[in-house]
């Protein structure tokens, strides 16, 4: 799930590396992430997914009292890593799509 990634310029000049640790940055830091790894117009659309995965956690917690109380804590538990994990891998999904559309080459390593 979390691959580490080599990007490199079809010319063999420039090259951008994504590591086990870029998922945490990207999961906590989506936007900055983006902007120092695919540039500032990628960022504005790592913002708006953000800014909906902020809306959707909390419109679960102002949610959460329909849940049982006793349940209230797993669903938490659950919910908060769900979202960080879906955010982080489409923070990554981002940066790679838009490389690809620039036709570097993507590797694994």
């Amino acid at each position: 799930m979390f691959q580490n990634l080599r990007i490199i310029d079809p010319s063999g000049e420039k090259r951008v590396r994504i590591g086990k640790m870029s998922y945490v940055w990207a999961g906590l830091f989506g936007p900055l992430f983006v902007l120092v790894k695919a540039g500032p117009l990628r960022a504005l659309f790592s913002l708006g997914l953000s800014v909906g995965c902020a809306l959707g956690l909390l419109a679960f917690i102002a949610n959460l009292h329909l849940v049982p109380f006793q349940l209230q804590p797993v669903a938490l538990v659950f919910a908060v890593p769900a979202v960080m994990l879906f955010h982080s891998l489409q923070t990554v999904a981002l940066v790679t799509n838009h490389y690809r559309h620039l036709q570097w080459v993507i590797r694994l390593y």
